[in-house]
């Protein structure tokens, strides 16, 4: 490809004297014409090798590591953004605003799916998606420019990178589809080292941000380069930079489809999985990203609620224990990576240890009504200052939530260490662990419905969790929302239990072959 793109160059740039400026640069016009040629030279057709493509792997991964970054990015700022732009602004529309995400995603996912399939190509398909979430990215960044609008213009936004993140599916299932056997498990390792790496990234940078605070420097009346805009700016950037490694750098390779045929004699064949084995890997999928998209939700609200404070004060707090999360769950994917983890516990151990851990976070900062003390809490119509608009009152607002009077406090470093640690062990293993586990009970179908089921039951927890819990935290504050967590959890956890000994991989059988023994005709 660079003989190509070099060879193209020399050649458009051996152009007529008069063409060229006395200095001797090329002219605009000459400029124009070796980027159009090195477009037209861009392959959108896939092609076969007999080896493992390395280069497109490692491009891959850098791309899905991008997206990891972009998604950590937004986890704890986006609550005080739009409380920010929009005073009035209820927890309930932030609910919508981040299940925007995942309808976005689950409903784009399939057209991409289709168009995958027909077209045999993936490169249109990652630039529609980098396009579009550069859109998406562009419009957050602007929101203020919207003014009353601004957090529509929020929600349109994350709607739209939910989007274009469809193509984050393909980032992680290139590894092993262009691979051979022998690679596979080291490109997989890198694809999802990849993944940890930009999650721990991600809030690195945007505790970078946060020096830049609320003012941060003006570039029109309504719109400002301050703690909340500077990611998507970033992201913004690193989309060009992933449309040019798309365009320019990665090419679609494959290993020879003659190795399939070769090896069609080695095949498994694996009897009718388990269907209530995938039914608890569903459900368990399910609970994992309710449990955690609560935190999403209300997790800077219940700071600002529960601990008086600020909107500066809550980003850097969750800045900080998503960064110890990320550094983390970073460390869980090398250890997979590097060690055979099943030697010690086995992936049912795994997934039961991870649920049980996720509930332990629910019930060591859940609001017992046993516990000394009262929240602060104040009248925002008592005064001229707005709900979490200011920094002299701060607390839970009693004309906004009715429970302010009667919520318990709870120990500010219990939760932010459960919140890093918990889930910052808890959710990797269970990625790792149920994925895994969930494949191995499939065993070797052709059967892509289950998987695709498997990604629909996180998408709904993704979807329904911000809507119900951000309207239990409103009317019934914390508690409510708590306690459904903990009955989801303890619902997986005894599907586990019922079902613990059917939850292993299916049954497969080598394939048998048949061979005609060698015979002679003779005439007689």
């Amino acid at each position: 490809m660079t003989d190509r793109i070099d060879s193209i160059t020399s050649t458009v740039s051996q152009t007529p004297q008069q063409r060229q400026p006395r200095h001797g640069r090329p002219s605009t016009a000459s400029k124009i014409s070796i980027a159009s040629a090195k477009l037209s030279m861009v392959s959108f057709e896939p092609t076969q090798a007999d080896e493992t493509p390395w280069p497109s792997i490692y491009v891959m991964s850098a791309l899905a590591m991008c997206q990891a970054i972009q998604f950590s990015l937004y986890f704890t700022p986006m609550w005080p953004y739009l409380n920010y732009l929009d005073k009035e602004a209820t927890v309930l529309f932030f609910g919508l605003t981040v299940s925007a995400y995942s309808f976005g995603h689950l409903v784009s996912a399939p057209f991409f799916d289709k168009w995958r399939q027909d077209s045999k190509a993936l490169r249109p398909i990652l630039l529609v998606c980098l396009v579009l979430m550069f859109i998406g990215h562009a419009l957050y960044f602007m929101a203020g420019a919207f003014k009353e609008d601004a957090k529509w213009a929020i929600l349109v936004s994350r709607a739209v990178v939910g989007t274009g993140e469809s193509s984050l599916t393909i980032f992680q299932s290139y590894a092993a589809s262009s691979s051979l056997p022998k690679d596979r498990p080291k490109a997989i390792a890198i694809s999802t080292t990849s993944l940890a790496f930009g999650a721990f990234v991600g809030p690195a940078l945007q505790l970078i941000f946060w020096f830049l605070a609320e003012d941060g420097i003006a570039i029109t009346e309504n719109v400002r380069l301050n703690m909340y805009t500077g990611a998507p700016l970033l992201c913004c950037l690193i989309n060009i930079v992933g449309i040019f490694l798309v365009l320019f750098v990665f090419e679609e390779c494959y290993v020879d489809r003659m190795h399939s045929e070769m090896l069609k004699e080695n095949e498994f064949i694996a009897l009718p999985y388990d269907r209530w084995a995938c039914v608890v890997c569903l459900f368990t999928r399910f609970a994992q990203l309710f449990a955690f998209t609560n935190l999403e939700t209300v997790g800077t609200v219940f700071l600002m609620v529960m601990f008086a404070f600020n909107r500066v004060q809550s980003v850097f707090t969750m800045l900080v224990a998503q960064l110890l999360m990320g550094l983390l769950t970073f460390t869980i994917h090398n250890m997979y990576t590097f060690f055979d983890i099943e030697k010690w516990i086995n992936l049912r151990q795994i997934c039961l240890s991870a649920v049980s851990g996720l509930l332990l976070f629910y019930l060591a900062t859940y609001t017992w009504p046993f516990f000394p003390g009262k929240i602060s809490f104040y009248s925002s119509n008592a005064s001229l200052h707005t709900f979490m608009g200011n920094t002299t009152q701060a607390g839970c607002d009693t004309d906004v939530y009715g429970w302010c009077e009667i919520v318990t406090p709870i120990n500010f470093w219990l939760y932010i260490i459960c919140f890093a640690v918990l889930f910052g062990v808890c959710m990797p293993n269970m990625n790792l662990a149920l994925g895994t586990l969930f494949l191995r009970i499939l065993g070797n179908t052709n059967d892509a419905q289950p998987q695709s089921w498997f990604l629909l039951s996180g998408s709904a927890g993704r979807i329904v969790g911000p809507i119900l819990l951000s309207r239990l935290y409103t009317m019934f504050g914390p508690q409510m929302a708590w306690l459904l967590e903990m009955i989801v959890l303890i619902v997986a956890l005894i599907l586990w239990f019922v079902f613990y000994t059917r939850m292993i991989p299916a049954r497969v059988f080598k394939r048998p072959t048949f061979k005609m023994a060698n015979f002679k005709i003779t005439e007689e």
